[in-house]
């Protein structure tokens, strides 16, 4: 005889599908709305669920069986039209559903089930016994990972198709253990023969036209598998009917299906769900099915976490938009790729950012709707906005409401987890310093002070441009020494390509339009030449030691900005520069060319600068080596090379180079001027000196010789014989000119017979 309880399940069932009322959380629906951690679909599907609200946060759900299996009443429970949370993901439906509900679930149900199918057809099932006698036990045997070994069970079950279990189910990443596989191969052919068995019982199902295609379960992929699988959700089904009515019975209301379980609404100041009803549930199952399940329930746990006003789609717009782009004056202003600044009016920037969009909740109309961003922006008393524009390494020195062009070196992105040690730092860097060492003949060190000191002090100028001179022989072309290898590299990544400009024609550094020397650290001419380096020698000068740079771009106002640029100029000619005599901007080194075309030295070098810990190493080290923070330091400290001295002498007076001349050959004598003048003149002659004119007359020449000049003093006239004779003072002459570095320290002068007879003449 039935119980009141049995009684009541069995009048429960009726042949009208059933309808339940479910209830949301209203506050999460609306955050979720505007969320942009969900695509476009999932939330109009949920703005579409919202709108089926019968009062507050209740939606009526009518349950219908899926395509294909309404005659026969096969399979599992869907909403219709999706209208249900059932037909939303767990990781939107939980937010929805916590709030209100207990998730109860019938662990293990589809084995369970193909266990009982198995032994009513007297079929091998050891296996499939074994996993739901001691499920935990073999779910770690398979893999660490509980989720992947979970998976592989169901696959298994279902002939390797996981969706057949359910739709929203994905494969899992993992490894499996040997012992795990020899379990899964000897319940793969259990369950084989299951569902072989099932199906040669279910052949008048094999037409049976299923699902949105409507596809025939024989043509199906996994036709057997599929058949399956649509019985067991129908005993699932089954069983979950059950669960229903007894809670129904007992004065609960299990509110929402999802497939072998459901949502059962929480009452009023309740903490946990009665174990006892998770009991005697599981009992009237087996009472009326013989499946001898368990019931459980789930936490219903998300990691999306509702936010509040402020994390609105605006405002996440917002904080995206204004890491870029703010407004000055009554411009908008965007920081491009290329490290340069965009200005627009208002007007052309909403045309330009047009559709950057965000969906924000109408509640008028009830839907999602689009609003151009920059709409709101422009009108949001809490928008990013500028007085100034500047460029401040020392980031302690910007100005309030100025915008800092600088943001860092581009070397701090190569930071490694574990920190360098000084011995591995030192040896990843010994590449470096050696092929320093041989861009400047030795003095490497020097080089890498004056990259430190751009690290260390960026805001601090040294005043101190170099030049590196690859100059080529007789019979051989200059280049091919890793110049600008090694100092692009430098530049783009250490500084950063965003400080950094690389000059091919040195016109561009002195055109009207300057605005891409703007917030730069770093300018490398990569072929210093040309006749406008000496005929704009005064602004170069400028450039060097210039604080301010007075910025000039097209159709904006000029401005001025800080100026921290430091400069290198390569080349491979003598003289490409006017350094001259008092001018303490420069550092000269010639190359060592024992490198020069050797193509496996410089592809292990490019190969070894590529490395990201080369990098940091590098970087690392200017931020500790010791430099200097002073021009007045750079100056004195430049190293004095043969090459700084060559120049030194290329781009000396005329008359000054003539009297080195004679220093060095031995026959600077006392001399009537005029004889001394046509020397001069037969010595700028036969040497092809090109400022030849500009001593024209013997007056010029007598002028340039009297007393001291250019800071010399060469000695005094005197008159001899009714001639004006010039009697070098040696001492000072050939100090002074030490002092210009116009002649070697260790100079001593010699003078030839000749020199001494014609001094001997001019004494009588």
């Amino acid at each position: 005889m039935a119980t009141p309880l049995e009684e009541f399940i069995y009048n429960g069932e009726s042949d009208s599908l059933p309808i339940k009322k479910e209830w949301f959380d209203e506050d999460n629906a609306k955050l979720l709305l505007t969320s942009t951690d969900f695509c476009k679909q999932d939330r109009q599907h949920l703005s579409n669920y919202n709108k089926h609200r019968c009062s507050g946060s209740q939606v009526n759900t009518e349950y219908v069986f899926g395509i294909g299996c309404e005659d026969l009443k096969l399979g599992r429970l869907f909403p219709r039209d999706g209208i249900g949370l059932q037909s939303f993901r767990f990781d939107i439906r939980n937010p929805l559903a916590r709030r209100w509900y207990w998730d109860t679930d019938i662990a293990n149900a589809h084995y369970i089930i193909a266990l009982k199918w198995a032994k009513d057809r007297e079929l091998k099932c050891d296996c499939i016994q074994e996993y739901i006698t001691d499920r935990e036990a073999k779910l770690a045997l398979v893999s660490s990972n509980r989720k992947k070994a979970k998976t592989e069970f169901i696959k298994v079950l279902y002939l390797g198709d996981v969706r057949l279990y359910s739709q929203s189910y994905n494969e899992v990443e993992g490894e499996i253990t040997t012992e795990g596989f020899e379990f899964l191969t000897k319940l793969r052919k259990e369950v084989e023969t299951l569902a072989l068995t099932i199906w040669e019982e279910n052949k008048p199902l094999w037409t049976l036209k299923t699902g949105k295609e409507r596809r025939a379960l024989k043509s199906k992929p996994n036709p057997k598998a599929s058949l399956m699988s649509l019985l067991f959700q129908t005993e699932e089904r089954k069983m979950l009917m059950i669960w229903d009515s007894f809670l129904s019975f007992k004065g609960r209301y299990l509110s929402v299906f999802i497939h072998d379980g459901g949502y059962v609404k929480k009452l009023e100041g309740e903490t946990v769900f009665p174990s006892e009803l998770l009991k005697e549930g599981a009992e009237q199952i087996f009472k009326l099915t013989g499946y001898n399940v368990k019931l459980e329930t789930k936490d219903i746990a998300f990691d999306w976490k509702p936010t509040g006003p402020e994390k609105d789609a605006y405002t996440i717009l917002k904080n995206e938009f204004e890491k870029h782009s703010f407004l000055l004056s009554h411009q908008v202003v965007s920081l491009l790729s290329n490290g340069k600044l965009e200005y627009l009016d208002t007007c052309k920037a909403k045309i330009k950012f047009a559709p950057l969009k965000f969906q924000e909740w109408c509640f008028d109309k009830e839907k999602l709707i689009d609003v151009r961003f920059l709409d709101r922006w422009v009108e949001d008393p809490k928008r990013l906005f500028y007085e100034n524009v500047g460029f401040y390494p020392e980031a302690s020195l910007c100005p309030p409401k100025t915008y800092n062009l600088f943001r860092g070196f581009n070397a701090e992105k190569y930071r490694p987890e574990i920190p360098l040690t000084k011995e591995e730092i030192d040896e990843l860097i010994a590449p470096l310093v050696f092929h320093l060492n041989l861009l400047t003949s030795g003095c490497g060190d020097f080089i890498i002070k004056w990259c430190a000191k751009i690290i260390q002090f960026p805001h601090i100028k040294s005043d101190l441009a170099l030049l590196i001179r690859d100059v080529c022989g007789l019979l051989s072309e200059g280049g091919g020494t890793g110049k600008n290898l090694m100092f692009e590299w430098f530049g783009n990544e250490i500084l950063g390509e965003d400080y950094t400009i690389v000059v091919g024609d040195n016109d561009i550094l002195y055109g009207d339009f300057n605005s891409q020397f703007e917030g730069k650290l770093l300018v490398f001419v990569e072929e210093a030449g040309g006749d406008s380096n000496f005929k704009s020698q005064d602004k170069l000068k400028a450039k060097i030691t210039g604080k301010k740079l007075n910025v000039n771009k097209k159709m904006v106002a000029q401005y001025d900005v800080a100026d921290h640029s430091n400069y290198i100029f390569t080349t491979n000619n003598n003289n490409p520069l006017p350094i001259k005599m008092g001018d303490r901007r420069w550092g000269v080194f010639d190359t060592n060319t024992e490198k020069r075309g050797n193509v496996a030295y410089f592809e292990k070098l490019v190969k070894h600068l590529s490395r990201a810990d080369v990098k940091w190493a590098f970087y690392q080290h200017l931020r500790t080596v010791k430099t200097y923070n002073s021009s007045i330091q750079w100056s004195k400290n430049i190293p004095i090379t043969s090459a700084y001295r060559e120049v030194r002498q290329l781009n000396a007076p005329l008359y000054l180079k003539w009297i080195v001349s004679c220093l060095q050959n031995g026959h600077l004598a006392n001399q009537n001027i005029g004889e001394l003048y046509a020397q001069f003149r037969h010595w700028a002659s036969e040497t092809k000196q090109k400022g030849a004119g500009e001593i024209t007359t013997l007056t010029t020449f007598g002028h340039l010789l009297n007393g001291e000049n250019d800071g010399i003093e060469l000695g005094e006239k005197k008159g001899v014989k009714g001639c004006i004779q010039m009697r070098w003072n040696y001492e000072k002459l050939i100090g002074g000119l030490k002092s210009l570095y116009l002649l070697e320290d260790d100079f001593v002068y010699k003078a030839k017979p000749q020199a001494l007879v014609a001094d001997d003449e001019s004494k009588e």
